[in-house]
């Protein structure tokens, strides 16, 4: 079943600690999705290099956590999840 854009939320990926950026900077993704999900499609990016992800340039989330309990507790102002993400530990 195909979500419609309404129901997904937007994540912006940057990379820090050297990580190349990703061509595609925003993405959106259903609140259902597991945050493992997201670490899965930049390791694709990433030519299957382990990447580290972080939120607020602090902490790492649980993989089993849903992106929509993370969007809904640490978007920014302009309602994107900023997801950091590096190869070497970066914070936290």
């Amino acid at each position: 079943m195909a979500a419609n854009a309404a129901d997904k939320v937007t994540l912006r990926l940057k990379s820090v600690a050297g990580a190349p950026q990703v061509a595609q900077e925003r993405v959106k993704v259903t609140p259902q999705q597991k945050f493992s999900e997201i670490s899965q499609y930049l390791r694709g990016k990433c030519q299957g290099k382990p990447v580290l992800l972080f939120l607020n340039a602090a902490f790492s989330p649980s993989p089993e956590e849903t992106v929509g309990a993370l969007h809904k507790a640490y978007k920014d102002s302009k309602g994107e999840l900023v997801v950091q993400y590096a190869f070497v530990q970066a914070w936290g």
